[in-house]
């Protein structure tokens, strides 16, 4: 069998035979470089192969060291202000509504405007009491509300039309009204409208066909 020094791609040599080492160090000393190509080795398929790869290594780090290039440095993102107050981002300029701004009897509720085929899983979803975050695709959306809320009781879902990401945010100082005055409260009229017995007792209409109850 033939065998002798290590010859670089393309070139031959004659020696004795020693085990090869397929391992390739990422960064070798220079006296290391000469010394892999100086020792002797058997001259097969494989010790072309390995010397074929570390040829290859090196004329790589040589290119490298020629045109450095440069590594980008992943820009660190910041959420909040000097005094911890969030800040208002929106890294996809994604629409968006707040909605129950006015009302202290609603809840905030925000609408983000997502693409309508994208998928929940993509969505990271964070509600705190002073803010909402959303990270989608890596982008950022990101809105400090208005008055403090409460994260443990509030829900997200998407709209089964629009694909929208609708945010339901109950105030912590939220009014707890009857269902019936908020009912009231949507008529267009107001109490002024309904009518009054006697007693000043408001006056509900009821429905004929129906055998009426005595309420005591």
């Amino acid at each position: 069998m033939q065998s002798g020094s290590r010859a670089r791609p393309g070139s031959m040599g004659h020696g004795t035979a020693t085990p090869l080492d397929l391992r390739v160090p990422d960064e070798p000393t220079q006296a290391e470089t000469e010394r892999y190509w100086n020792e002797e080795e058997a001259f097969t398929p494989e010790a072309r192969v390995e010397a074929m790869a570390r040829a290859a290594k090196e004329r790589a780090r040589a290119e490298e060291k020629k045109n450095p290039k440069k590594k980008k440095k992943k820009k660190r993102k910041n959420f909040f202000h000097a005094n911890g107050r969030a800040l208002n981002m929106n890294e996809s300029g994604l629409g968006f509504a707040l909605n129950g701004q006015m009302d202290n009897t609603v809840p905030l509720v925000l609408e983000l405007s997502v693409y309508k085929y994208l998928d929940t899983s993509q969505i990271d979803l964070d509600v705190q009491p002073q803010y909402v975050r959303a990270t989608i695709k890596d982008k950022v959306f990101q809105l400090c509300l208005p008055e403090e809320i409460s994260p443990d009781a509030s829900k997200a879902e998407r709209s089964k039309i629009t694909g929208h990401l609708v945010v339901t945010m109950p105030k912590v100082n939220q009014e707890i009204v009857p269902t019936r005055v908020q009912q009231q409260k949507q008529c267009s009229g107001g109490d002024a409208d309904l009518p009054r017995g006697p007693t000043g007792r408001e006056l509900l209409e009821v429905d004929a066909s129906v055998k009426p109850v005595r309420v005591i």
